[in-house]
């Protein structure tokens, strides 16, 4: 995965736009939010920070312990990954 850090987020639209194959982004997220926001997800420990990697349009595609496992994945599919803080 490259990680260009010229890379400006555009506008919501655009970003959503350029494709859950092309973009994605990551950060850290709780397992409180992850319950809240993706109930179908199931087997998370409460009280735990993951991080994750979302599609442009939001949608989750991984969960890790760490950043290292999400770069890698978005490396082996050719993805660019840029980091929300």
């Amino acid at each position: 995965m490259y990680q260009d850090p010229t890379f400006n987020v555009p506008d919501l639209q655009t970003f959503q736009q350029m494709g859950n194959e092309v973009v994605a982004y990551m950060r850290e997220i709780t397992s409180e939010e992850i319950y809240e926001k993706f109930p179908h997800v199931e087997n998370v420990n409460p009280h735990l920070i993951f991080w994750a990697m979302f599609g442009a349009d939001g949608s989750l595609m991984m969960l890790a312990d760490s950043q290292s496992d999400i770069t890698e994945t978005a490396f082996y599919n050719d993805m660019t990954a840029v980091q929300l803080n």
